[in-house]
């Protein structure tokens, strides 16, 4: 697989994966006090990995190296953690809000 064909597979999965952040984010809005200051940490991190897969992802389509595996080692690391983390959340979410998935 080439680099484009990569970053382009890449990115489907990333905006599956913000689609599922802005739902749980909608989520997060009903919540008030404790509860919410539960999840805030978790919601700062899974923005903070999103920015920093699409500036690996942009890194990649606009440099072109002709060895890119140190990239694409570093993007499938950070799907990884995004995938824990939002585990995280679900956990968070799944303690506060017991009895229901309506946040997913």
């Amino acid at each position: 697989m080439d680099a484009k064909s990569y970053c382009d597979t890449i990115n489907h999965q990333l905006t599956g994966w913000k689609a599922a952040i802005y739902d749980a984010l909608l989520a997060t809005r009903k919540l008030e006090g404790e509860d919410k200051k539960k999840v805030q940490p978790v919601i700062e991190s899974l923005n903070k990995i999103v920015t920093e897969l699409n500036q690996s992802l942009e890194q990649l389509r606009s440099e072109c190296p002709a060895d890119w595996s140190p990239q694409k080692k570093t993007i499938e690391n950070k799907l990884e953690e995004l995938k824990t983390t939002f585990e995280q959340l679900s956990d968070k979410m799944d303690s506060i809000m017991p009895d229901t998935t309506a946040w997913v």
